[in-house]
């Protein structure tokens, strides 16, 4: 846990393949974060069924560009 408040960046990655072809987003931005402090970074709303899948990869990086922290989803079609 974090003692003061501090400079991050992160980057988000989506990518979504259906029948209807194939889209990517990418987000990236600055926020700053004090102790116990929660905030949103992006929101981001998909249509997606059995016949999509979707991978995400959020990144958040310290001032400096360390990686602090990462996580990652995968929904993978079950009728492609």
């Amino acid at each position: 846990m974090i003692s003061e408040t501090a400079a991050y960046r992160y980057e988000l990655y989506l990518l979504r393949r259906g029948p209807g072809g194939q889209s990517a987003n990418n987000q990236q931005g600055r926020f700053e974060l004090g102790p116990g402090q929660t905030t949103t970074l992006s929101e981001v709303r998909l249509n997606f069924d059995e016949r999509t899948s979707v991978v995400g990869q959020l990144r958040i990086l310290d001032a400096a560009g360390h990686l602090v922290a990462q996580d990652s989803i995968r929904h993978t079609a079950t009728h492609p």
